[in-house]
């Protein structure tokens, strides 16, 4: 997935959106998110749709 910055950037991105879809999230679930290399490329925005609409698909409302 890149270098130690890299990965690192992405780390954090992941951890705003998350942060940000709190709403999104079931309550008392544990989540595991692990990403692509591809994640890499990706803008917040983008990140934050991708992980809209995976949340929404877990809870049924896909």
């Amino acid at each position: 997935m890149g270098d130690a910055p890299t990965r690192n950037r992405l780390r954090r991105r992941l951890r705003a959106v998350v942060r940000e879809l709190d709403s999104e999230l079931v309550g008392g679930s544990a989540y595991l998110i692990a990403a692509r290399p591809e994640a890499v490329l990706m803008s917040k925005t983008q990140i934050e749709v991708a992980l809209t609409e995976t949340f929404r698909a877990l809870r049924g409302e896909a």
